[in-house]
Parts: C-alpha cells; sequence; structure tokens
C-alpha cells in the first residue's frame, strides 16, 4: 500500500473541457436506435479519432497549465524554466486497439503542450481511473528525492470516441433508452505540483493512500465500500485531519448504480453526520465519466473550490478502478509561503 503525507503544492491547474455543451446526443445510436447522451469536448468526433484525441485534449490542458493566469512569483520562475517531467494517466491498454507506444504519445504532447518537459523522467500511466494514485506516488519521489522542483500530473481519455463507446455500449455499461449504466464523457486535465508552501499555489495534496476491494463488480458479491472507505481512511491519517473537517467529497461514479452504490456506503463509513453537511458530488453530475483523466481532474477542482472559498475545510477525492484498486487523496487549503514571503 502507497500512503503519502508529503505535502505537495497545487500551483496551477488546466483543462480541456472548454465551450463543454453540458450533455448532448451524441452521433452514436443505442441498440433501439435513440442517439447516446454524454459529455464531449468541442472536437470532431467523427474527424479527431483514437489516439489523435487524447494528443489533442491532453496538450490543450497541458498548454492551459503552463500558461495559468496568475503569473508566477520570483522565486518560483527558476523553477518553472526548468524542464519538468511529465506524468500522464492513459486508458487501460486494449489489445484491439491500435495506440501508439506511451513513450510516443508523451512525446506528441510535450512537442504541443507549451511547456518545458525533461523526457527522460516523464512516465506514462495505462490504467484508467485508478492510474492517478501511481502518478501521485512517481510524482512525490520525484519531488521528495529533489529530482525535480516541478511535476506536470496529468490524465486524458475519450468513453465518447467511436471504438471505446462501441466496447462499452456491447459490455452493456452505458446508459441508453432501456438500461441503466454510466454516461460517458471525455477530457484532459493536468495540476502543476511543486514543494510545500510554493507562493501562489491553488492548494495542497495533504494525504494520498491506496487500497484493494475484495467484492469488485465482478465478484458476484455485494460491494459495501469497504476498500474505499479504507483508502480514505489512511488518506485522512497521513493529512492529520479528522473526517469532520471535510467541507467536500468527490467521487467517480457517473450514473452507474452500481458505483455509485460503493461510493455512498463508503462515505457513509468515513464520514457522519455533520452539521453542516459536506458537498457530496460527482464530477460525473457535469462531465460524464472520464476515465483516466478523472483524477486530475477532480484533484484540480478540488484545488479551485478551496483556492475560490467555495468550501469550507478540506476536500476528500475518492478514486475507484474496474479491478480492485481503490485510493484517496485530501487536498487542502496551500500553506503558507515558506519564509513568510
Amino acid at each position: 500500500m502507497f500512503t503519502s503525507a508529503g505535502v505537495r503544492a497545487v500551483t496551477a491547474f488546466g483543462s480541456a473541457r472548454l465551450n463543454l455543451k453540458f450533455f448532448e446526443e451524441l452521433p452514436w445510436h443505442d441498440a433501439a436506435g435513440v442517439p447516446v447522451i454524454g459529455g464531449r469536448t468541442p472536437l470532431d468526433l467523427k474527424t479527431v479519432t483514437g489516439d489523435d484525441r487524447l494528443v489533442t485534449m491532453a496538450a490543450q490542458a497541458l498548454r492551459e497549465c503552463a500558461t495559468w493566469p496568475q503569473p508566477p512569483a520570483p522565486s518560483a520562475r527558476a523553477a518553472e524554466d526548468r524542464p519538468a517531467p511529465l506524468l500522464l494517466c492513459l486508458p487501460a491498454p486494449d489489445p484491439d486497439l491500435a495506440v501508439r507506444p506511451a513513450d510516443a504519445l508523451l512525446s506528441a504532447i510535450a512537442d504541443q503542450g507549451g511547456a518545458p518537459i525533461d523526457l527522460g523522467a516523464s512516465r506514462a500511466f495505462a490504467s484508467g481511473r485508478a492510474a492517478i494514485f501511481d502518478a501521485l506516488e512517481e510524482a512525490e519521489r520525484l519531488l521528495s528525492s529533489q529530482a525535480a522542483t516541478t511535476v506536470y500530473l496529468g490524465g486524458v481519455d475519450s468513453l465518447v470516441d467511436r471504438d471505446a463507446l462501441d466496447r462499452l455500449l456491447r459490455a452493456e455499461r452505458i446508459k441508453t433508452s432501456t438500461g441503466e449504466g454510466l454516461i460517458p464523457g471525455e477530457g484532459a486535465a493536468f495540476l502543476r505540483l511543486g514543494r510545500d508552501g510554493e507562493p501562489g499555489a491553488l492548494a495542497a495534496i495533504a494525504g494520498v493512500a491506496r487500497a484493494q476491494e475484495p467484492r469488485t463488480r465482478e465478484a458476484g458479491e455485494p460491494n459495501i465500500g469497504a476498500g474505499l472507505a479504507d483508502a480514505a481512511r489512511d488518506a485522512l491519517a497521513a493529512a492529520a485531519l479528522a473526517p469532520a473537517g471535510l467541507g467536500a467529497v468527490i467521487h467517480d461514479a457517473a450514473g452507474d448504480r452500481w458505483a455509485f452504490r460503493e461510493a455512498t456506503l463508503a462515505i457513509a463509513r468515513v464520514r457522519p453526520r455533520a452539521e453542516p453537511p459536506a458537498l457530496i458530488t460527482s464530477t460525473g453530475s457535469c462531465a460524464g465519466d472520464l476515465g483516466a483523466a478523472y483524477g486530475p481532474f477532480a484533484l484540480g477542482l478540488a484545488a479551485f473550490w478551496l483556492r475560490q472559498a467555495v468550501i469550507d475545510g478540506a476536500a476528500l477525492v475518492l478514486g475507484t478502478s474496474d479491478a480492485a484498486d481503490r485510493g484517496a487523496a485530501v487536498v487542502t487549503p496551500a500553506r503558507p509561503p515558506r519564509g513568510g514571503r
């Protein structure tokens, strides 16, 4: 199990979901001939496809993150001029799809992303929604060892791309006119992570933990949220935060009844009822299932809410996978700058 109490500053956030029209009809239909509803970016679904779609979205999000509107403090400029590792969360590999190797995807995103990237230290983690916790572990290693002073951590995925949507429809995982399921979405998000006390930081990632869920979707037994609750408790302990200090909980259930039940049971196990109640929400309520982009998007959303005082307290981000991997991260208000600056 990976558990980290290393406080890391979120110094910038960028996402490729600009001009999203909430949910809309996609140009694909279910078995009854009814258009599938999903959340997509402005990219043309019929001309920008496959890994070209992933590169385009990821590069846009990286550019937005690298040019975050708040000017960096003088002490941070030198670090930002130094090439930074790029840690990328990607969909789990599919043997039926021809996708460029991970190093080629990283190189293409770095070429288009407008940020100085250290490709030698960059890595991709192709395990879907759970990839965020592998990426956070690597970010912690790079920053704590001083191998890097800044890290770009992001994710990109598209469940509305034709091939991905077709697989989900065949597996009866999509919400259609005839059945329950997830709402497909797509997007990319990047965070810029630095050391604790970075001037101008949006928020801090104060605790991260992972756990295993014994009752997965394929296990045939009711899932009672035990693994996800274990990860949440460990992340809170790493952050030295009591559950009552949470102002928000963000989870990744995007309309899927099975996933929603797991998330709600886990939250009930972790946080007793309190006044005022915490905001409990899912990124799926506005964007659909973002797949591998969920983790960075949710962490960036939590950081932005804290910076804008939308919530009072800390935010807990919960993450799951279709297998047994579960994880949680605690996001707190930014720490004061080092040295009182």
